[in-house]
């Protein structure tokens, strides 16, 4: 990307994934749900990046909408980091709830899962609701 002169640029590695939530998720959770993304990473393509940014589109099926997770690569480490997720190729889930709140899911027990539906649950180092939609880093780099 770069500014209108073209003399600022930032770089973006952008990750499509298929909306999961109709084939993957719980029938009774379904109705919290917004649109859930699955990817396989590795991480030491994410560590390695040259890229400023990542872009995860979450497309929703049923809202014929997308959302966006945007992060810089360090940050994405420093989450898998805290979640404790150190194989060299991780598989994440990243879920949009209806009430605009994003979270890395992978590996939640189906209690966790109705206890952050129900804004009962308490996992900072999962809440990725900094990152959903959030352009401002992108457009300030380019001012």
């Amino acid at each position: 990307m770069t500014d209108k002169q073209n003399k600022k640029t930032i770089s973006l590695q952008v990750i499509f994934s298929k909306d999961f939530n109709v084939t993957h998720t719980k029938e009774y959770l379904r109705p919290n749900i917004k649109g859930t993304g699955w990817w396989t990473l590795n991480m030491d393509k994410i560590a390695k990046s040259n890229a400023n940014y990542w872009v995860f589109i979450l497309y929703s099926f049923e809202k014929k909408s997308n959302d966006f997770i945007i992060l810089k690569p360090q940050e994405l480490l420093k989450i898998f980091e805290s979640l404790e997720k150190k194989d060299s190729v991780i598989h994440c889930y990243m879920t949009v709830t209806n009430k605009n709140k994003a979270f890395e899911t992978r590996g939640m027990s189906k209690a966790d899962m109705q206890l952050l539906f129900d804004n009962k649950l308490i996992c900072p180092q999962r809440d990725l609701t900094n990152y959903l939609n959030n352009w401002a880093p992108i457009i300030s780099a380019l001012r």
